[in-house]
């Protein structure tokens, strides 16, 4: 789960700053992981 906190527990936060180095393999499985949970359909 990607480290941000939240007040509900059905949501979690990435905040990515302009100059923040980021792991993109890391970013990537995220991503994928959360394209798989059941979610609000747009």
């Amino acid at each position: 789960m990607p480290p941000g906190a939240s007040k509900s527990q059905d949501t979690r936060y990435l905040d990515i700053r302009e100059d923040a180095e980021i792991d993109e393999a890391q970013f990537v499985a995220w991503i994928k992981q959360a394209s798989q949970l059941p979610g609000e359909k747009m």
